[in-house]
């Protein structure tokens, strides 16, 4: 035997791996002079295992021990009865005794055999279904197969088959469950509580040698779970809808079977109403979604309790209702206020929009602007809220009205209705036409100091009117002040006081001078109507007789005033007079002209007028200055005279012959009719007169036939 081997075989206690190998010693015949007997248990044994090795010699002999496993033999020297020797763990035969030598014959003992076993069994397998993926009941059934020993290491044969556990990630435990077949079914309590249970087999033969010790997380594992699952639901997609969809996103604490549409209760207020249907997301996630939404109110859902599975079978817990969202199937409503004007010419005009609820999307767009006449504008909108909305018409052009109306879902509030229709607004007028502006006659005319007014008219209802507005149009040294006073919105009385000088006043309504509602200036009027202002005393001129003599008259002087006047009568003559004349004076006329009749004259004289101071009055009161002296005429009641010159020759056969004739005075009226001729015989002529001037006349005598003496 070689060193090495008697190093593995010697005396010394080994303790050796678990090769499982059956060794069998075979019964040799034992002589008769043996002198030892060996006897050791039947085993079987296994490497690392200690056996006892007794023997018996007859007397005081000693003798060795040799054991052979048909490959190896080793001499275990003087061994003393009794002591125990260590199993090898590479015994590689089946043929193993123990044989003692040394005997007083020299023969061999007897030989005792045993079995060797150093192979562990197979613990079989466990059966992945059995346990479940995961579970709620218990105990857990837990099912293997195939257990055994190794029949080419001997097959001392399978003694038990042991369940080990463990739970999650803790260590290993043997569950004290154990079976001699080898299929079986373990029920197993699972005392440490809820988790994962990991499952393993530990087999042992009869040797008593042992499979590997479980590692990892073994042959099978179930789940062990007895909580329900619990379920929370998200906030809605929406806050508010008016028919969805809106969605919820419902999660389970693990992942689930089962959950339909029934297991979900919608919970509603008001008239709300809606549909729902699920969508998987995986088995843990899922999407509600709430459809065919109707009515007005809110709506949720809520999870019923018992309707979702986990893997163990566990029904979930109701969930708490969800947070809800409004359902709004009612249109906004919206309200125009009135415009902020009345009346415009350019704008801008504004009108507070109103509507029921928050909207957004309300745009200029949205809105018709209503129009009558040539009027028009720009449409601008403005938010102050969400409800309150300003619209604006500015760039106001033309002459009419305007007005709006908010047109069908022009806004739309958080659930998307339209809003509904609203108009038309009240109107506001547009007026860029200038108001004009009649001016009436004066209230008098003349004055010397008044005050005389005007009645002003505009043509609409104006304000801002004014005395610094009147232009006072004067000739001459006429003036005035200006006062304005209000009749009412259209008419005004513009009245002139503090009047002076002489001339005419009248009044011009200036341009812009006053506003009507929409701020249009007015056109300037017209010139007014003047009137007279008159603080001149009217003044009288006298003609010249209507002869320059007379004997009994009438004879009439025209008296001219400067201007029309009343009053004026025999009173107001001063006679002016020559001589002792009588007469009687008497007055005519009218406004300007007048007559002044000398009649019943009588004597012989001369006579004049001169007109007194305030004899008349013009139409203002002035009263007449004194004339001049008019110029006079006679009065002649005496016979002109008449002296006739020689002829101018004293012998003629046809003439003409001429007398030179004069009067006293001067006279009119002398003609060749007033000429007697006077004749003696035959002879004969014809008379022409021919003024010299009104006293001297010459008489010519021509055409003489006959014969005699003519004179005159």
């Amino acid at each position: 035997m070689s060193e090495v081997c008697a190093r593995k075989y010697g005396p010394k206690l080994i303790t050796v791996a678990a090769v499982l190998l059956l060794c069998i010693i075979l019964p040799t015949a034992v002589p008769a002079a043996q002198t030892g007997i060996v006897t050791v248990p039947a085993g079987p044994f296994k490497g690392g295992d200690k056996i006892a090795i007794i023997w018996m010699i007859p007397g005081n002999l000693t003798g060795n021990v040799v054991f052979s496993d048909g490959t190896h033999t080793v001499d275990l020297g003087l061994w003393l009865s009794g002591d125990e020797w260590t199993v090898p763990s590479d015994v590689t035969s089946d043929n193993c005794s123990f044989t003692v030598t040394g005997d007083i014959t020299g023969d061999t003992g007897i030989s005792s055999t045993f079995t060797v076993d150093n192979t562990a069994p197979e613990p079989g397998s466990i059966d992945p279904n059995v346990p479940p993926a995961a579970t709620n009941s218990h105990p857990i059934e837990v099912m293997y197969s195939g257990a055994a020993d190794d029949p080419a290491a001997g097959n001392t044969g399978l003694d038990h088959v042991e369940l080990w556990y463990k739970l999650g990630t803790g260590d290993w435990k043997n569950s004290g469950l154990t079976s001699s077949s080898a299929d079986g079914t373990f029920n197993f309590n699972p005392a440490d509580g809820e988790g994962v249970y990991h499952f393993a087999l530990v087999a042992e033969d009869k040797a008593g040698n042992r499979s590997a010790a479980p590692a990892g997380n073994g042959d099978a594992q179930t789940d062990y779970d007895i909580t329900p699952p619990t379920v929370t639901i998200g906030a809605p997609s929406a806050t508010i809808a008016k028919s969805g969809p809106v969605f919820y996103s419902v999660t389970f604490s693990e992942p689930v079977y089962g959950v339909g549409a029934s297991d979900f209760n919608i919970n509603t207020t008001g008239t709300a109403n809606g549909t729902v249907n699920i969508t998987v997301v995986d088995s843990a996630h899922y999407t509600v979604t709430v459809s065919n939404i109707t009515g007005d109110g809110t709506l949720g859902i809520s999870v019923k309790a018992g309707g979702a599975m986990d893997a163990a079978g566990n029904g979930n817990e109701a969930s708490d209702p969800s947070s809800t969202f409004d359902v709004d199937s009612t249109a906004p409503t919206v309200s125009i206020g009135v415009p902020s004007a009345s009346i415009t010419k350019s704008g801008p005009v504004t009108y507070a929009v109103k509507f029921s609820e928050d909207v957004t999307g309300f745009a200029a767009n949205d809105i018709t602007l209503n129009k009558v006449g040539s009027a028009n504008g720009s449409v601008a909108v403005s938010a102050i809220s969400a409800t309150d909305y300003t619209v604006t018409i500015s760039n106001v052009t033309g002459n009419g009205t305007l007005g709006i109306t908010i047109k069908g879902n022009a806004a739309q509030d958080a659930a998307g209705n339209g809003s509904v229709i609203n108009g038309p607004s009240n109107t506001f007028s547009v007026d860029n036409i200038a108001p004009t502006v009649e001016i009436s006659a004066p209230s008098a005319n003349p004055t010397t100091n008044g005050p005389i007014s005007y009645s002003v008219t505009f043509s609409e209802n104006v304000t801002g009117f004014a005395s610094g507005d009147v232009t006072l149009n004067k000739t001459g040294t006429a003036d005035g002040s200006v006062v304005v006073t209000a009749v009412n919105g259209t008419d005004y009385t513009v009245t002139i006081s503090n009047i002076t000088g002489s001339g005419a006043l009248g009044i011009t309504i200036n341009a812009a001078a006053a506003q009507d509602a929409a701020g249009n200036g007015n056109d300037a009027s017209a010139p007014s109507a003047t009137f007279d202002v008159d603080n001149t005393r009217p003044t009288a001129a006298i003609s010249a007789p209507s002869a320059s003599i007379t004997k009994s008259g009438p004879v009439t002087y025209t008296v001219t005033f400067s201007e029309p006047v009343t009053g004026f009568d025999e009173s107001g003559v001063i006679v002016d007079a020559a001589g002792s004349v009588n007469r009687t004076v008497g007055v005519t006329g009218s406004g300007t002209t007048y007559t002044v009749e000398f009649s019943n004259l009588s004597g012989n004289g001369a006579l004049g007028i001169t007109i007194k101071a305030d004899a008349a009055r013009d139409e203002v009161g002035n009263g007449s200055e004194v004339s001049a002296a008019s110029a006079v005429f006679t009065i002649d009641n005496t016979a002109p005279s008449v002296a006739i010159s020689a002829p101018s020759t004293s012998l003629t056969k046809g003439g003409p012959v001429s007398y030179a004739v004069t009067f006293s005075e001067p006279v009119t009226g002398f003609i060749a009719a007033d000429v007697a001729l006077n004749k003696t015989g035959t002879a004969n002529g014809i008379v022409n007169v021919t003024a010299i001037d009104s006293t001297r006349y010459t008489v010519t005598i021509s055409s003489i036939t006959g014969d005699g003496a003519i004179g005159i």
